[in-house]
């Protein structure tokens, strides 16, 4: 039976996947499972610097805790407004306005502004 090359191309791929999942369960490099030589060992690094700083491709080095400081910690806290009295409130929204002052403003239209369902022309 003769694949088309679609499925010719998925099979090809699935045994690729299938190789590289077998060589990561088998504990092993794809490089030494093809029969590549052992890479040269890395020189060891010098005192000064091993006391530094761990050396970031050692799997085993000891790493420092991570740290949280979320952003909000340092913002300095608002100020309290004073409590009103709820009629001294009424009264403030009324002298503003009120809600029919907002309504005014959303319903204004900027020169140039096309409304919703208007095409710009």
């Amino acid at each position: 039976m003769s694949l088309n090359p679609t499925a010719r191309a998925r099979a090809s791929t699935l045994r690729g996947l299938l190789l590289a999942l077998a060589i990561a369960a088998a504990g092993t490099s794809p490089a030494r499972a093809a029969g590549a030589t052992e890479p040269p060992a890395r020189p060891a690094a010098p005192p000064a610097a091993a006391s530094a700083a761990p050396d970031p491709l050692d799997p085993r080095a000891a790493v420092p805790p991570l740290r949280h400081s979320g952003s909000l910690a340092r913002r300095a806290p608002a100020a309290e407004l004073p409590a009103l009295d709820w009629r001294e409130a009424n009264e403030r929204v009324r002298a503003v306005g009120g809600w029919r002052a907002y309504l005014r403003e959303a319903q204004r239209r900027e020169p140039g502004a096309a409304q919703a369902g208007e095409e710009a022309r």
